[in-house]
């Protein structure tokens, strides 16, 4: 289910109004009114992260993936683009949800295991991988990081 759709169930079921949602999350009455009617589907990690905290509610129950997942995977790739890298997503979207315009967005992704997640080439290398082996790569850089931040300390 896209995000305004989410939004609106959960508010409802939870008997609050779009501007007690505002005043509970330090959110403007007008951006939870863009979110509901869905003229803006692409609000800030922060913004998803006080509506969903004022709802009492995870911030994946808004918008099918966890926030924090996300933050993390956006840091490291930026990371990645900080040391020479190109990142290209070569993620494969399963849902898709329309704008008000008539464009449409992805929703929701084909998250198995062996599904294509990326591309990171840097100096004509190309190397391509499944979401395991991104998840994989991603933990092993984390340990190596830890390792030598253990190995170096005084």
């Amino acid at each position: 289910m896209p995000l305004k759709e989410n939004l609106k169930r959960i508010r409802k079921a939870k008997k609050i109004s779009q501007k007690k949602l505002a005043e509970l999350s330090a959110v403007s009455y007008s951006m939870v009114c863009k979110l509901e009617s869905g003229e803006q589907s692409n609000p800030s990690l922060d913004t998803i992260d006080k509506i969903s905290s004022a709802l009492g509610v995870k911030s994946s129950d808004l918008i099918g993936i966890d926030v924090r997942v996300l933050r993390d995977d956006l840091k490291f790739i930026e990371y990645l683009e900080s040391i020479g890298y190109t990142f290209q997503n070569d993620m494969n979207p399963t849902e898709w949800g329309e704008n008000p315009d008539g464009s449409k967005y992805p929703v929701k992704f084909d998250e198995s295991p062996n599904a294509p997640c990326c591309t990171l080439i840097k100096h004509g290398i190309i190397s391509v991988f499944t979401n395991q082996q991104f998840e994989d790569y991603k933990a092993s850089m984390v340990e190596s990081a830890e390792f030598h931040a253990f190995k170096y300390r005084k």
